[in-house]
């Protein structure tokens, strides 16, 4: 009760149990020895106060497991339930800042996704491929007289340096990874 002796104390702010259940098995997972005839009968009698609401104060809890005995464990595995309380409320705020950062990280291209990576290195390595190719057709009579001057070997050495070039785009394709870096200029 409060110092008002007609008004009494607002418990719906303190730390509180929702009902004598949870306290008895809150009671047993901490390592306390009471069986559940034992805790009724000592609410029954005031040992431990329940409110009106069904409700037991953790404070009251705590008090009470100090004439308990303990199987294993002791008193200070009853945890605070405000500060578990506030420490997934703070988890869940650092989760939210979390992903607001990437957002924003995102929004200032500090971050590019896979999908336009994988598009942006298809592309250039379609460009390659082609322009790979288009070197060939166009030095292949370079190529010839390289060979020996047998222009009837064209098709030939065609065949070979495009193979060659299928060979290395077959390499860079079968690659699970790429590096990339990029420089501020």
């Amino acid at each position: 009760m409060s110092k008002n002796k007609n008004k009494p104390e607002d418990t719906s702010v303190l730390p509180s149990f929702p009902n004598r259940r949870a306290v008895l098995l809150h009671l047993k997972e901490a390592g306390f020895q009471v069986s559940r005839a034992k805790f009724y009968r000592d609410c029954e009698k005031g040992t431990i106060r329940v409110s009106p609401d069904g409700s037991v104060l953790e404070s009251e809890v705590r008090v009470y497991a100090t004439g308990l005995k303990r199987i294993e464990g002791n008193i200070e595995d009853l945890s605070d339930i405000q500060s578990i309380k506030g420490k997934k409320e703070v988890e869940k705020l650092e989760e939210q800042i979390k992903k607001l950062r990437y957002e924003r990280e995102k929004d200032q291209e500090k971050y590019v996704l896979k999908k336009e990576v994988d598009l942006k290195i298809i592309s250039t390595l379609t460009v390659m491929d082609i322009h790979f190719r288009q070197l060939i057709d166009m030095n292949m009579t370079d190529i010839c007289r390289i060979m020996g001057g047998d222009i009837k070997k064209m098709n030939d050495a065609k065949d070979f340096m495009e193979q060659l070039v299928d060979e290395m785009m077959n390499k860079i394709a079968i690659a699970d990874t790429f590096s990339l870096e990029y420089e501020d200029i």
